[in-house]
């Protein structure tokens, strides 16, 4: 008996119109019993663009292909697969190389594979053109919303919330309003800034020890029980990089800004640079402002005054960063440097410093002198190198990392960081799919796809630690030399 996956997809537009992923199943279920076929299995995207490759109902068909455990994938017509040609002429390649048979349940059965395939390229190029189409209209559509000042989507500010202010043609259209708890810490914030002279680090320790909810912690605690709200406030805190950027963001003035970066495909390509400015679209006064123009701008003076001069380069002489661990919150302490001027004279000084107190303010551990920490370092290297048995085996390995072509360990780290990060965020969107799906078979779909993340997070982690521990050798012989 032949097996087949059947697969069914319907974006939100299309489930308006009565598109429903139920009508298509039933023409599937229809035409595998009247060829013989045994459905082992029906895969759903609910609320995905054929535009998109990466959707989970795709990729687990993907799998399904490439274990060959199929004999036939069917769906109801090509654009409930795929509106790109390329997608689908790549994954009819990968369903002829694992022996799976891709169908259609509007094909003839008879129909000659010359035939079918000249039928599936034109079906292919006007669902794509379909699509491109759509996607014209939409931009004309959100550009001229963005150029009325109206509320085009996305993550809504913290200090706003999203009203209705008029309906056009029976749409609704929606704006940004303060919201007015919010808006009274965000003013709070900018007044400590400009006002106090107080820096961001010190501003986040106020928040956090006032037990004021951060952004990430409002979201949580809208869809969690009242019971659970004090865990979210402590778990979720205030974080000096997104406070800092909160005294940039110029949405507080009353302002919008659209169509300032490229989308997800043309920033594989042209990585995360922003459009061109003329490209822009920028529209004043378009909502409440919830700080003056006097207070940002003043906020933004006290930013330039704070930068700077050329950074010194990254890693120079912190060489125990990530490997000092705080005595108070075993927290991992990392460089800080500061500067003042006594009498009249500029100083800098270099410290390690507790990730914690620097993130949240929330470690009392006091910052270590870079000559303090380095003197003790050194002082425990000479002891143990005091074995000279020891100290050949480091010497030989130092040496054997140093002279190999992948020593790079700053850029090893980093990628792996990356991917390390990116592997997070594709578990969580899976876990986030799976809780709120409703399919009886989504733990069959979901988790597996889990467990594989997982396995691959934890190869990541096991590279990262391989590096660290060769970078770890390679600083003790530079305290060794000092």
């Amino acid at each position: 008996m032949k097996t087949v996956y059947l697969y069914v997809r319907v974006s939100d537009d299309e489930q308006v119109l009565g598109q429903s992923l139920e009508a298509q199943e039933r023409q599937l279920r229809r035409v595998a019993q009247e060829r013989g076929w045994t459905i082992a299995e029906v895969i759903r995207d609910e609320g995905f663009t054929a535009t998109n490759a990466e959707r989970p109902g795709l990729r687990r068909i993907r799998a399904v292909v490439t274990a060959g455990t199929a004999d036939y994938v069917m769906s109801t017509e090509v654009d409930r697969m795929f509106r790109n040609e390329d997608d689908r002429r790549d994954f009819e390649r990968v369903c002829q190389i694992a022996g799976v048979v891709l169908c259609f349940a509007d094909e003839p059965v008879e129909e000659r594979p010359v035939f079918r395939k000249l039928s599936r390229g034109i079906k292919g190029v006007l669902a794509e053109f379909q699509s491109d189409q759509i996607g014209e209209k939409v931009g004309g559509v959100m550009r001229d919303m963005a150029a009325r000042g109206l509320w085009t989507g996305g993550p809504v500010p913290y200090g706003f919330r999203v009203e209705t202010v008029a309906k056009c043609n029976g749409q609704k259209e929606r704006n940004l309003a303060p919201e007015e708890e919010e808006a009274g810490v965000v003013r709070m914030i900018f007044e400590w800034y400009v006002q106090e002279g107080i820096g961001v680090h010190q501003i986040v320790g106020r928040l956090n020890s006032m037990a004021s909810p951060s952004p990430t912690a409002r979201r949580k605690m809208k869809t969690a029980p009242v019971g659970e709200h004090a865990q979210i406030v402590a778990r979720y805190s205030w974080k000096y990089i997104s406070t800092h950027k909160l005294l940039q963001n110029r949405t507080y003035l009353g302002e919008k800004s659209y169509n300032k970066s490229w989308s997800k495909k043309q920033r594989r390509v042209l990585g995360n640079q922003p459009k061109p400015q003329e490209q822009w679209i920028i529209v004043k006064a378009s909502h409440d402002a919830v700080v003056s123009e006097d207070l940002f701008e003043a906020a933004q003076a006290v930013r330039g005054a704070n930068r700077r001069s050329p950074p010194r380069e990254a890693y120079s002489s912190y060489v125990l960063t990530g490997l000092l661990t705080c005595g108070e919150c075993g927290a991992r302490m990392s460089d800080r440097s500061t500067t003042d001027a006594p009498n009249g004279r500029r100083r800098e000084r270099h410290f390690y410093v507790c990730n914690t107190r620097r993130t949240c303010n929330r470690c009392t551990a006091p910052m270590v002198r870079l000559e303090v920490a380095h003197g003790a370092a050194r002082r425990l290297v000479e002891r143990y190198l005091a074995c000279e048995e020891v100290a050949d085996d480091l010497t030989a390995a130092v040496n054997q990392i140093l002279q190999s072509d992948t020593h790079d360990f700053r850029g090893q780290e980093s990628r792996l960081a990356a991917q390390a990060e990116a592997l997070r965020k594709d578990r969580e969107t899976l876990w986030a799919r799976y809780e709120q799906s409703s399919d009886p078979d989504a733990e069959a779909l979901y988790l597996p796809r889990i467990k594989e993340k997982e396995a691959q997070l934890r190869a990541v982690e096991v590279s990262k630690d391989r590096v660290r521990r060769s970078m770890d050798l390679v600083r003790v012989a530079e305290i060794s030399r000092e």
